[in-house]
């Protein structure tokens, strides 16, 4: 029994463990390109007072974006939530803040939505690329 096991042992060290294989990225992500130069602008206030975070970013190719959302969490690297869509623009203001009791940890993240025209079917075809890197930002409440 111990015979059994110990060859067992010897071939699944020797044949068994292999090295992973890279994911495949989605098609899609090869159409419209990831976001980049995603930062942070400004942390100011509003005309009526309100904490405000200004941002923005490029995008080397335009040529398939329809626009972009915008999502905003307070947990990373989850619960994020959309908080812009159909977004057209480069920079975005987000005055619409949790509540600060001091200070408050945001995260954000963009994704570019584009479009392409399915060579096979003539039809126009929706799809998300690939997200931004992800903004930190920590805003403090005005004394």
């Amino acid at each position: 029994m111990k015979k059994i096991l110990l060859i067992n042992l010897l071939f699944l060290f020797l044949f068994g463990c292999s090295k992973t294989e890279d994911l495949i990225s989605p098609y899609h992500y090869s159409i419209i390109p990831k976001v980049s130069n995603f930062k942070l602008d400004a942390i100011d206030t509003t005309f009526t007072g309100k904490r405000r975070v200004r941002m923005s970013w490029e995008l080397a190719d335009t040529s398939n974006l329809r626009y972009f959302e915008i999502y905003r969490s307070q947990k990373n690297p989850d619960n994020y939530k959309i908080i812009v869509s159909n977004y057209k623009a480069f920079t975005f203001s987000d005055s619409a803040l949790p509540t600060i009791s001091d200070s408050l940890k945001l995260y954000y993240l963009v994704f570019p939505i584009g479009t392409k025209t399915d060579s096979r079917t003539g039809v126009k075809v929706s799809f998300v690329g690939p997200p931004s890197d992800t903004l930190i930002v920590t805003v403090k409440k005005l004394k």
